[in-house]
C-alpha cells in the first residue's frame, strides 16, 4: 500500500517561504528534492523493492520501502539520488546551449540541485552520506551507533547554527557556475 503524506515541519517551511517571498527558492527546493528521491525510488525498484511511503518533510522528502534494504543494493540506492542532482546541473547547462532559457532560472536549479547533493552527502544520520558510510562500516560501528541515537538533533543544529555555511557554499558554487555561462555567453 502507497502512502503520501505531508509534515507539519514541511508546511511550516512553506509558511516561512511565503511569509518571506522566497518562492523561487521553495519551487526550487521542493523540485530538486522530488526529483532526487524519484531517482531513489526509480534505483529501488529496479533492484526488486516496493514504496510503503513517500512523505514530505522539513528536511525534504522521506521514502520508506516495503522490504528491508539488502546490503548489496543500498549503495546503488543511496547514491542514485546526489548522482541524479549531479545529472540535472549538466542538464541544466545542456538546456542553456539548446534552447533560449533564462540564465538565472537555470543557474538557481543548478546551484540548488548541487547544494543538495553536496549536502546530502554529508555522514549525518538521515542523509545519503551517512547510509553510504553505513554501508562501508563494520557491524556496530560506534559513529553508526551515535548517528542513529543524535543525528536527528546534529543534523537540525547545523541547519539553524550553520545556515551562514550553507549560504556561503550556495555562494561559493555559484562563483564557477556565473564565470562558465560568463565565458560561453
Amino acid at each position: 500500500m502507497k502512502k503520501f503524506k505531508v509534515g507539519i515541519s514541511f508546511l511550516l517551511l512553506v509558511l516561512v517561504c511565503v511569509v518571506f517571498q522566497k518562492f523561487t527558492l521553495l519551487i526550487n527546493y521542493i523540485l530538486a528534492l522530488m526529483l532526487h528521491e524519484l531517482a531513489h525510488i526509480f534505483v529501488a525498484t529496479k533492484c526488486g523493492y516496493t514504496l510503503k511511503e513517500f512523505k514530505l518533510s522539513l528536511f525534504g522528502v522521506a521514502v520508506e520501502l516495503n522490504e528491508k534494504i539488502d546490503e548489496k543494493d543500498s549503495f546503488a540506492i543511496n547514491i542514485s539520488g546526489p548522482f541524479f542532482n549531479l545529472f540535472l546541473c549538466l542538464i541544466c547547462v545542456a538546456l542553456y546551449w539548446l534552447i533560449p532559457v533564462s540564465f538565472s532560472i537555470l543557474n538557481t536549479f543548478c546551484i540548488s540541485n548541487l547544494t543538495l547533493a553536496i549536502f546530502n552527502l554529508l555522514p549525518i544520520y538521515p542523509l545519503d552520506g551517512f547510509k553510504l558510510v553505513e554501508v562501508f562500516s563494520k557491524y556496530k560501528n560506534p559513529y553508526v551507533e551515535f548517528m542513529y541515537k543524535y543525528g536527528n538533533l546534529i543534523l537540525i543544529l547545523f541547519v539553524v547554527f550553520c545556515d551562514n555555511i550553507l549560504i556561503k557554499l550556495m555562494q561559493l558554487l555559484a562563483i564557477p557556475f556565473s564565470w562558465f555561462w560568463g565565458l560561453i555567453f
